[in-house]
């Protein structure tokens, strides 16, 4: 029984980890709305609304079909009147000379702008965005204020599934284990208690000796009334 049960646990186990592992795979990206709770208005000298470190947008998980929506708010007079009034922001302070990329958006009006991995990689010189310290939304020369954040096709990251489904399991056996072994222990001392209390000779084995002992004195008095008949 213990063996068919630790084979039913295995088997369910693994079942429960490969559909994790095929939703991982067959969910390749993902699209994600950035927070933009911390995004403030600027003050229409090329700063910044808002700035997103790697814990907020892991640039290493953008990839060629990555495309970031900015929807915004502008206030008071543009400086390029006929050009974007915002930029994207890739910064990376790890080289010297620092990079500092501004991005230009491929679709804009004055509520919007889309900016595609293409750009990203031109501004940046580079196509690995691992170094990538910080992804800023700045105004260029107009007070803005960014209210909508849309990064589409991010890889979604499947190593940290995989490893959150095999500890569940983990634990689960080595929980199951643990019950398993405390029940058998339990089993074995109430085992060796009652042998104990009878003087270390099995409960069953008292029983047979009982009923051996009844069933012989039944037929001594059976044997006994007969005798008695005949004389």
């Amino acid at each position: 029984m213990k063996k068919i049960f630790k084979s039913a646990l295995t088997a369910v186990i693994l079942c429960v980890t490969a559909v994790m592992i095929s939703l991982c795979v067959s969910a390749e990206t993902e699209d994600v709305e950035m927070s933009v709770s911390r995004a403030m208005q600027t003050n229409g000298k090329w700063g910044q609304s808002i700035t997103y470190t790697p814990a907020d947008l892991d640039p290493r998980n953008i990839t060629p079909d990555t495309t970031i929506r900015v929807e915004f708010e502008l206030e008071g007079e543009r400086t390029f009147e006929d050009q974007h009034q915002i930029e994207l922001i890739l910064q990376n302070y790890s080289v010297d000379p620092q990079i500092w990329a501004q991005v230009v958006p491929v679709e804009y009006d004055d509520t919007y702008a889309v900016f595609d991995y293409d750009g990203m990689v031109t501004a940046y010189g580079s196509d690995d965005f691992s170094e990538v310290g910080n992804i800023c939304i700045g105004d260029r020369g107009v007070k803005m204020k960014v209210t909508k954040v849309t990064v589409t096709n991010l890889t979604v990251p499947e190593v940290t599934t995989t490893e959150a489904t095999t500890t569940e399991a983990t634990t689960t056996t080595e929980a199951t284990t643990e019950a398993e072994t405390t029940a058998a222990e339990t089993t074995a001392a109430a085992a060796e208690n009652t042998q104990n209390s009878n003087g270390g000779v099995p409960v069953v084995v008292i029983i047979i000796i009982i009923v051996v002992v009844a069933g012989a004195a039944v037929g001594i008095t059976l044997a006994l009334k007969n005798r008695k008949k005949f004389y």
